[in-house]
């Protein structure tokens, strides 16, 4: 068995041989192929990715909620409305006052059991 494949070796390298001979190419060189003959993968279409809301996730939820409960580390909480809110910061009001939280001083905040988007 090894006889015949190294005859089909010796077959096949001869072939190449004389096809790169009488192309003009040397030994183990390949033929250029014209770019109209290459065929090319077809891309695969990309997803579309659903368009997520602008702005940051803690300010929107806080401001569909409307009313909420802020808790701070000794368990002491009340209940206000946003009025604004950055990075670092919260300003609520509550009784008719207006107050700067600080988020670190927050231990959790309460939403209410359904939140219902405002018209």
């Amino acid at each position: 068995m090894n006889g015949k494949i190294s005859q089909e070796v010796k077959a096949q390298a001869g072939e190449a041989a004389r096809r790169a001979k009488t192309e003009g190419l040397a030994v183990g060189q390949r033929a250029k192929v014209p770019a109209a003959e290459v065929i090319r993968p077809v891309p695969a279409p990309v997803p579309a990715v659903p368009q997520q809301p602008k702005g940051a996730l803690d300010e929107r939820t806080l401001r569909e909620a409307v009313e909420f409960t802020i808790v701070f580390a000794d368990d002491k909480g009340f209940k206000c409305k946003l009025l604004a809110a950055d990075n670092y910061n919260l300003i609520v009001e509550s009784n008719d006052r207006r107050m700067l939280i600080p988020k670190h001083s927050i231990k959790y905040v309460a939403l209410p059991a359904s939140l219902s988007p405002r018209d």
